[in-house]
């Protein structure tokens, strides 16, 4: 168990908490006074509790008995060829599931005719009834589904403009007005758990994180979606965390056993693959 220390700074208009980490002991593993909070290691047989971004207050170290036990989130298995799919029970890569009959079939090639979203091949889609690359289509042009946009967004059947973040990732801020897009609407600036106490904006709508997130869920990429949801979402919060908040800011727990769960389910369907591999040569 890591303690951790939490000294306000301002930044412009917005106040962010300061995180370090420090090796007193404590009844309580953070204790807030006028400016700053200052965290402890809990005594022996207690544990710090989670807690959320924001909280300013005290936190009291509890028995470890009361640690809550935390499951692994399962992997998904994926259907193959021929067999049955649905919402869980994705089909295979270069596969989709083909409704009414919610069999996996090989898809529509580039360019031919199609009826449904998801009936072309990877990484395109179904765009008023021909199989296209996803992120093609130009703004102020007709399409059917958000991913056929470069924007990554949709009103109406038309494509909208992109709304990017400018400079490079991620982007320092003190107030929301540092977050402006290319098509001039604010992001929101956010507190984390760096270091510094520096702010972060969050994404804009076609930041390349947000369009790899969509990409993702057209895909059925069950491995990675709930990562990338959770990292677009909280994108300006996860950066430069220290490391002794990992384990107790929910966010930040949250998204480590997400990654954790990423690169296992990734790892088993990899050895999956070279199994059926081998298995076919035999």
């Amino acid at each position: 168990m890591w303690p951790l220390a939490l000294l306000l700074v301002t930044v412009g208009a917005l106040t962010c908490p300061k995180h370090s980490c420090s090796n007193s002991t404590s009844t309580h593993c953070v204790t807030a006074t006028a400016m700053e909070l200052l965290g402890h290691i809990c005594a022996p047989g207690t544990i710090c509790p989670d807690y959320s971004f924001g909280q300013m207050g005290n936190v009291t170290c509890v028995s470890a008995d009361q640690a809550i036990e935390r499951r692994q989130p399962m992997c998904t298995e994926k259907s193959r060829g021929g067999r049955p799919c649905g919402l869980s029970a994705p089909c295979a890569q270069n596969l989709y599931c083909r409704v009414p009959s919610h069999t996996c079939e090989l898809p529509a090639k580039l360019g031919a005719a199609c009826s449904a979203l998801n009936e072309c091949g990877y990484k395109s889609i179904c765009s008023l009834g021909k199989c296209i690359k996803r992120f093609t289509v130009e703004s102020g042009a007709r399409a059917d589904a958000r991913v056929a946009c470069i924007s990554g967004r949709l009103k109406n059947g038309i494509c909208l403009p992109v709304s990017k973040s400018i400079g490079l990732l991620p982007v320092k801020c003190s107030t929301d007005s540092d977050c402006t897009g290319t098509d001039g609407v604010n992001a929101t600036c956010l507190c984390g758990a760096s270091a510094s106490g520096q702010a972060y904006c969050s994404l804009h709508p076609s930041d390349d994180l947000v369009l790899e997130y969509l990409d993702a869920v057209h895909d059925r990429e069950v491995e990675v979606i709930p990562r990338l949801q959770f990292e677009v979402l909280h994108y300006a919060e996860l950066q430069e965390p220290q490391s002794c908040f990992k384990e107790h800011v929910v966010e930040l727990e949250k998204f480590e056993v997400l990654k954790d769960r990423e690169t296992r389910c990734l790892s088993g369907a990899a050895s999956l693959l070279s199994l059926a591999l081998l298995a076919s040569l035999l």
